[in-house]
This record gives C-alpha cells, structure tokens and sequence, in this order.
C-alpha cells in the first residue's frame, strides 16, 4: 500500500492498517504520531507541558491522567476556540512559537506537527527550550536542507510510523 508520498509495502500488513485507519479513538497517522510521542513522558512524577501548535488538544486526551498541568498553544484562534468547548478548564493561549511569553518553565514542551519539515532557522527551537527544565519533543519531516539543530544534546526516538518523520527529543 503506498500514498501520495511513500511506499509502505514494506510495513506488515496489520501496520498499514493502523497507519491509514488510527486506533484509539485518535484518527490514523496523527493518532500514531500522538500515542509515539506522549510515550515519551516520564510518568514516574506528574509533570507539567506546554503544548505549542495544541490544536484541538489531542495530547491533553493522552496525557491527562499522568500530568501536573498543561498549557496549549496554538496560533490559530479559530481550533483553540474548539479546543475551548472540549476542555474549558485548561489554560489555552493565542500566539506563535516567537511570542510565547511566558513566566514558568515546564517539564516537558512539545511541538507536534510544528514544522512541516526539517526548521531552516533554529531560533523557534531555541525559544521553546527556554521554557523547558526537562526537554522538548518536537517532530520535523527529514529534509537535506534544513539546519542543524542548536547545540544540544538531541535524540532521534525510534519508531515505526514512516521513515520520513523525525522525532528528537532535544535536553537543554
């Protein structure tokens, strides 16, 4: 099975059909991508998160058991206005990745779908680390042309979602 983009005839079959139908209740690859990346927390204590780009919060749904707090970002009035209906409790902000401005530090910061490919400027990432005490989780799509990303340690996390996504983990 391929799409517009790549080949999976490698992936076995039952893969495929979680990549392009979800599970969970979190639709297809966006599911996938979620569930990779709140496996990430550390739920040993109850951490706090700064969601950038939250949309409809679909990692609050994920993390809401295991998380002290969690502030969403995104810079689209009208998903945080959904965002807004389904949890009218959580703090939810309008503003980008340069304007966050904030006064904590949080535990965990993640940019989930933030970059549609590898950044070409690494000072959004330097921004979201000043936020961060533990580390960010961010997701870009390889690209030969990006930059590097600022000097930190980074970690690309393994998976099998599509060899085309990266997902680092980036400590401060």
């Amino acid at each position: 099975m391929s799409d517009r983009f790549y080949d999976y005839s490698q992936f076995d079959p039952d893969r495929v059909k979680q990549i392009f139908t979800g599970w969970d209740g979190f639709g297809g690859y966006h599911g996938l991508l979620l569930k990779k990346c709140a496996s990430l927390v550390d739920r040993s204590f109850k951490p706090t998160v700064l969601d950038v780009g939250c949309g409809w919060c679909h990692l609050f749904e994920l993390l809401k058991d295991d998380i002290e707090c969690y502030v969403g970002v995104d810079n689209d009035e009208r998903v945080l206005e959904v965002a807004r209906k389904r949890y009218p409790h959580l703090r939810l902000l309008n503003r980008g990745v340069y304007d966050l401005n904030l006064n904590e530090k949080f535990d965990y910061v993640f940019a989930i779908g933030l970059y549609s490919d590898k950044p070409k400027k690494p000072d959004g990432i330097v921004e979201m680390l000043r936020y961060t005490g533990w580390r960010l989780i961010m997701t870009y799509w390889k690209d030969e042309d990006g930059v590097e990303l600022p000097p930190f340690k980074v970690t690309e996390v393994k998976h099998d979602i599509d060899p085309r996504l990266a997902i680092v983990e980036v400590e401060p």
